[in-house]
């Protein structure tokens, strides 16, 4: 069975996850949603959440490994960006009298 014989038609998947792998002679479907969370405290440490509907769509429960990829999202990156934009010029006006204040 080659890959232009491969019919995905009959398998049920729910309309907002998406089959990730497809390998010759072989269907490894993997599901993945994607979700924005805030980062909060657990305990000592900090975290994101899952929610229940989501770890449903994954068929996830407690205790199942899960492969995470994280990025800031775009509103976290525009006020990152923002203040670095605003050290920068801050360094270029007072850069030279700061280190000179620090050598003395």
């Amino acid at each position: 069975m080659g890959m232009k014989d491969l019919n995905l038609q009959n398998i049920n998947i729910l309309s907002d996850v998406k089959p990730i792998d497809i390998v010759y002679n072989k269907i490894i479907i993997g599901i993945m949603i994607e979700t924005e969370q805030k980062i909060i405290q657990i305990g000592s440490s900090e975290g994101v959440t899952l929610s229940k509907k989501d770890l449903t769509k994954l068929g996830a429960k407690r205790g199942d490994i899960v492969k995470l990829r994280v990025e800031l999202s775009k509103a976290s990156y525009d006020k990152h960006k923002k203040l670095m934009n605003e050290y920068e010029a801050f360094v270029s006006v007072y850069g030279q009298t700061l280190k000179n204040l620090s050598e003395k």
